[in-house]
């Protein structure tokens, strides 16, 4: 999905997500939270390409000084923690209106260009990097369990900028990006093979000792290619600077 139809989606998404809290209707507000995280991470949120307004949206705990009970943690997991960790209908009220204000401040701002560039060649390897750190560590996990759809979003993520960057590594090194997007597929369906019959994950603390294996297992090799990327451009990258 391009950047202008996909953040009109996620305004939609995020007032439908609003209205639900509004209304009381927690379960769909879960459901709806879960689309338009995943959402806002396809579209630039994983790899760095929305800056400082990203930590407003997306940042933890860390960023806040309060902690997860304090006003400071906002954006997408401070909703989340909120949902299932029974926060009040006020609480509720007031993170949704943020991140619907939050949002639109992100909107206006790529409409207007007034947010820098992501630099997709550090991204091709980070973004998986984070997710083995925080995600697959169940850091960012505050409640929605939703740990292995976020890493089936950071490998789609991690596709687009490879082909984004895919001119410049097929006059450098095709097979590199042969490998790494393969690596990505093979990643992806051992994510797939443990979707369940109603279409959703199980957490990741659920996950058999065997399933948790192959899986680390799977990160652990693609970001062993992705590791070679940045080297590979390095001198494409100090061009450009």
């Amino acid at each position: 999905m391009g950047l202008a139809p996909g953040m009109t989606a996620l305004s939609r998404d995020i007032m439908s997500l609003d209205a639900a809290v509004h209304r009381g209707d927690l379960a769909s507000a879960r459901t709806l939270w879960l689309k338009a995280h995943l959402l806002y991470t396809s579209l630039g949120g994983g790899y760095g390409l929305f800056g400082p307004i990203n930590v407003k949206l997306d940042g933890l705990p860390g960023a806040s000084s309060d902690g997860v009970r304090g006003p400071g943690f906002t954006g997408f997991h401070g909703l989340e923690y909120l949902l299932w960790n029974r926060g009040t209908q006020a609480q509720l009220e007031a993170a949704t209106t943020r991140l619907v204000q939050d949002v639109e401040v992100l909107k206006s701002a790529l409409q207007t260009g007034r947010l820098p560039a992501g630099d997709f060649i550090r991204s091709s390897r980070e973004i998986l990097e984070t997710a083995a750190r925080v995600t697959l560590s169940g850091d960012d996990d505050f409640g929605s369990h939703s740990g292995i759809a976020t890493l089936v979003a950071d490998a789609a993520d991690t596709r687009q900028v490879l082909q984004a960057l895919s001119p410049l590594l097929q006059a450098r090194d095709p097979d590199l990006l042969s490998q790494a997007l393969a690596g990505l597929t093979a990643l992806t369906g051992r994510m797939e093979n443990l979707r369940r019959a109603d279409g959703s994950f199980p957490p990741l603390p659920a996950l058999s000792t065997a399933q948790r294996r192959q899986v680390d297992a799977a990160v652990a090799r693609e970001l062993e290619i992705l590791a070679r990327v940045p080297t590979t451009l390095q001198v494409v990258k100090a061009f450009t600077e």
